[in-house]
């Protein structure tokens, strides 16, 4: 298994993405014979009209395909919406954005092919390309990415805001665009190269509305929706008008849904599947064992519980702490995951280039968890109720918690929701649980952008809003993380906010995992994840 740590290059990789400005078969036929000797012209016509030519006719070639698999259902391809691997691994192939981040970290020009920073590093102009049409045959222009800025930035839309500190965008021309931003923001190219932030096309948008758009999205990708039925599969076609050669090489992406691991596995055994990511540790032999499949791994993210400070138990810190102190990680980390990750000490994963830990490793001391028990005013222990999305090993997770956490007197509930509503509790529904069930697997490659989603206070650019929503000096530190360009200060800004949030507990991070993905590499290749972890099929060319 070839495992991966690509993302200490992100220093440099941010500091460098507002400092780039980019400038852009013969058919063989028997002959007639006649004899030589012959007058007989009847003859010899007779010889001419019986040749034939014999002609070679090519069977027409099957359609390559690459057959991925997810776990985590989707109801919404609006790409402003779209907040799971399964749904950006989707919406990347079907829209585009002003630029890309390539498989190194190196920002690089996509509708936009060039773009120049002013020198107070307040505004950002993009020229783009002429050539890039939607699949509803119109173009991709200055009005497209207006239009659809005003919709990314739109913080009542499922993700709220994309990027704080962009404050206004103007047309300059048909084909050029100006982003004004309230501070210098390190991190701001890099965000207009995510899903969310994608440039979609006004005329479709505005005779469906956003939720039919989420349903038959029109972008300017290397792919187009040909089918798609919730919960089973989604089936993208090559556009066959895309500008840019290279990209969308298989001619058909069909994406298909299984209820856990287990059901992948089994179609993967019989040749149904070609990529898996999100695979449980545990079918790593199982996965090897398949004739041509190879399995690979990032360790890029972390697995956590966000609790619910708003509402008892978790109000008090001392019960957070007993919660975190009676967790069985070596359990967790051993049966959990097989082995494949470390204990967490932070926010920041040991794959970022930020990373420090913002502590010592959480471990199971049950002594002082009932200190903390009897501190916070309920030495018995107490209940809460855990939401997680339908998938059996998150639930197994939770059952090993379960396991300890029942020694000092805490009962944890599991309650299994479909991800539309886990994420509503998560953002609006602040009284239908005490805590979630949450990854971080690197989508995000800036630190103060999943700081800001998972532990953040400002919940119209986040996951949760179950913290202090009146105590901005968490977010201030993320904010002040993006406007300087030193690496060094950037790196402790973060580490000073996640210290902050580690010692508070809002999030409890237990493990630091390698996130498992497989794939048939007889016919793939040498498949590797894109730089933040995604799917990364868009350049593949299928070997049948």
């Amino acid at each position: 298994m070839r495992s991966k740590n690509r993302f200490y290059l992100i220093g440099i990789f941010l500091l460098a993405m507002l400092l780039l400005a980019a400038c852009g078969g013969s058919t063989d036929s028997d002959d007639a014979t006649t004899d030589s000797t012959s007058t007989d012209t009847t003859s010899a016509e007779t010889a001419v009209d019986d040749t034939t030519e014999e002609t070679v006719v090519e069977e027409p070639s099957e359609p390559t395909e690459i057959r991925i698999s997810y776990l985590q259902q989707f109801t919404d391809l609006n790409p402003f919406n779209v907040n799971n691997p399964a749904a950006t691994g989707v919406a990347n192939g079907l829209f585009d954005t002003l630029v890309r981040v390539d498989d190194e970290g190196t920002v690089i020009p996509w509708l936009a092919d060039t773009w120049e920073i002013s020198d107070d590093q307040l505004s950002i102009t993009f020229n783009l390309r002429d050539d890039a049409t939607f699949t509803d045959g119109t173009p991709v222009n200055a009005d497209a990415v207006i239009y659809s800025a005003d919709l990314f930035q739109d913080p009542d839309l499922f993700l709220g805001t994309s990027i704080l500190t962009m404050t206004g965008w103007e047309k300059l021309d048909d084909y050029s665009v100006k982003f004004t931003f309230s501070q210098p923001d390190v991190t701001a190219l890099y965000a207009l190269s995510q899903p969310n932030t994608s440039i979609v096309s006004p005329t479709a948008y505005e005779e469906m509305g956003t939720d039919a758009f989420g349903i038959n999205p029109i972008g300017s990708g290397p792919y187009m929706l040909e089918k798609w039925e919730p919960g089973v599969e989604v089936v993208m076609v090559k556009n066959p008008n895309y500008w840019q050669e290279g990209v969308g090489l298989a001619d058909r992406i069909v994406w298909r849904n299984f209820q856990d691991g287990a059901a992948a596995l089994l179609a993967a055994q019989s040749g149904e599947l070609d990529l898996l990511h999100e695979q449980e540790p545990k079918d790593v032999p199982l996965f090897e064992a398949i004739d041509g499949f190879k399995v690979g791994g990032d360790q890029t993210g972390w697995y956590a519980l966000v609790l619910n400070t708003r509402i008892p138990p978790f109000d008090k810190l001392e019960n957070r702490q007993a919660f975190a102190y009676a967790l069985n990680y070596d359990a967790l980390i051993n049966v959990g995951f097989e082995g494949y990750g470390t204990p967490a000490d932070g926010l920041i994963p040991n794959g970022s280039w930020a990373y420090e830990p913002a502590g010592d490793p959480l471990h199971q001391d049950l002594d002082l968890a009932r200190e903390l028990l009897a501190a916070a005013g309920n030495p018995d222990g107490f209940d809460f109720k855990v939401s997680v999305t339908p998938q059996p090993f998150r639930s197994q997770l939770l059952q090993i918690m379960q396991n300890s956490l029942s020694e000092i007197g805490i009962n944890l509930e599991i309650e299994v929701n479909e991800f539309a509503r886990h994420i509503e509790i998560l953002r609006e529904d602040h009284n239908s649980a005490n805590a979630g069930f949450v990854v971080q697997q690197n989508l995000h490659v800036d630190p103060a952008t999943w700081l800001r989603l998972y532990a953040g206070c400002n919940a119209s650019v986040g996951m949760t809003g179950w913290c202090d929503e009146n105590d901005s000096t968490f977010d201030d530190l993320l904010l002040q993380s993006t406007a300087t360009f030193d690496t060094a200060e950037r790196i402790s800004i973060l580490h000073e906010a996640n210290v902050m949030e580690y010692e508070a507990m809002v999030v409890v991070p237990y493990v630091f995992q390698q996130t498992l993905y497989a794939w048939n590499a007889d016919k793939l290749g040498d498949y590797h994840t894109t730089f933040v972890g995604g799917y990364n099929y868009l350049y593949l060319q299928p070997n049948e």
